[in-house]
């Protein structure tokens, strides 16, 4: 078979395939994904890698010494010539200390990782309930539209029949109109929900993002105690009080270097007749108080301590600010929930219901009927709305919680 032959066949094979399908995505999935393999911690644990390698040089071992030396050189040979083989080790406290803050640094890495994750988690959750919203909007606004043009149609049989002027029916098609434009914003909300979530999984390429339902209400109790409770163990607070243990270790290992090193030194011998000596010599590397080399590091130990101490205590008012924020947001958004769906709900379908019975017994105009669907629908609107805010404010609460709140299972599907 020629080579313009097999070209063709190929070109024939991708054709029949057809253009590349979307890969499906499911909130777990994305869940799966995020723990796997999102780049954020994949950063943190390269930094963990860093740490260890830091833990190899922490053992105050210098790397050793090798020279040469010749003494009595005269013009018939020499009186000594030596290779000298040496090695310096740092102050043993510092050492000690060191290796300590390492691993304390390295404990602060780890919860921190682990507080990304749950804030990663916290987004594709949020995402995903920002496709489910918008999904149910363009149903709403697909009734919409679907009324505006009843709308149009009686206000054009009022005009052709002499019961009305023909700006009703100009005000009709201006509605529907503003009705159609409404459901174009809502299909462009919806890709933009759907590249929301491709962001928040990592992923670069398109996806078809599959909701696991419509937008529905769920009740979730959360107490406020349950909230507020734990906030001394969240992975954040526990960072916190691991960089303040990391960066106290670090002032006790400047302390430490106050302490003198050692210095070893073995070294074969030749005094003309071979290398058939060896000698040895230790000595002590001391630190002279108040120079620069002995103040500067404990200066620099301190200033962090008192940083990392200020940072903690920034920690944790940020950790009840935000714990207190998800948990106040949570009830106002489960109150309008409750008000949409016992209250104003009831009511738009009473309105709807007796509209209609008003309009079969003649007693209720089209337009009234019509009028009175799309104030249903708009009701039907902000109870979407608000069960968006509802679900978000517990993908919140579920940082603080550690309860699956919003997505019951994914805490076991994603580990």
């Amino acid at each position: 078979m020629t080579r313009l032959a097999l070209i063709l066949l190929a070109l024939a094979a991708v054709l029949l395939m057809g253009p590349a399908q979307a890969q499906p995505l499911t909130v777990y999935d994305a869940l799966a994904r995020v723990e796997a393999e999102h780049p954020d911690l994949g950063r943190l644990q390269a930094a963990l890698a860093v740490n260890r390698g830091q833990r190899l040089l922490g053992f105050g071992l210098d790397a050793p010494t090798l020279s040469y030396a010749r003494e009595g050189i005269d013009g018939d040979g020499f009186a000594e010539q030596r290779f000298v083989f040496g090695q310096s080790l740092a102050s043993p406290f510092a050492t000690y200390f060191g290796l300590r803050r390492i691993d304390a640094e390295a404990d602060a890495l780890r919860l921190d990782a682990e507080a990304r994750r749950t804030l990663l988690r916290q987004n594709v959750e949020q995402a995903f309930v920002g496709v489910m919203y918008a999904e149910r909007l363009i149903e709403l606004r697909a009734e919409a539209v679907a009324l505006a043009d009843q709308l149009v149609e009686a206000a054009r049989l009022r005009e052709d029949v002499g019961e009305a002027a023909g700006l009703e029916t100009m005000r009709a098609e201006i509605e529907r109109a503003g009705a159609e434009a409404a459901l174009v914003e809502a299909e462009q909300a919806l890709a933009r929900s759907r590249l929301v979530v491709a962001a928040a999984a990592a992923l670069g390429a398109e996806v078809e993002v599959v909701t696991p339902g419509p937008l529905a209400f769920r009740p979730v109790d959360v107490a406020r105690a349950d909230v507020v409770g734990g906030l001394p163990s969240l992975p954040e607070a526990q960072s916190a009080r691991a960089s303040v243990a990391a960066a106290g270790l670090g002032v006790r290992e400047a302390k430490g270097a106050r302490f003198p090193g050692l210095a070893v030194e073995v070294f074969p011998q030749d005094f003309g007749d071979g290398f058939n000596t060896v000698g040895f010599q230790v000595g002590l590397r001391i630190p002279i108080p108040g120079t620069p080399s002995v103040r500067g590091p404990r200066a620099v130990a301190e200033a962090r301590l008192r940083e990392q101490t200020w940072a903690r205590e920034a920690t944790a008012i940020q950790l009840a600010a935000e714990a207190e924020a998800a948990w106040t947001g949570y009830r106002a958004a489960l109150a309008q929930v409750t008000r949409y769906r016992d209250v104003v709900g009831p009511q738009a379908d009473t309105l709807v219901a007796r509209s209609y019975e008003g309009y079969l017994l003649g007693e209720v105009p089209l337009f009234a009927l019509l009028d009175a669907q799309r104030t249903a629908l708009a009701a039907e609107e902000r109870y979407a709305a608000a069960l968006r805010d509802y679900f978000l404010r517990l993908a919140e609460l579920e940082r603080f919680t550690g309860r699956a709140l919003v997505f019951p299972g994914a805490l076991a599907a994603s580990r």
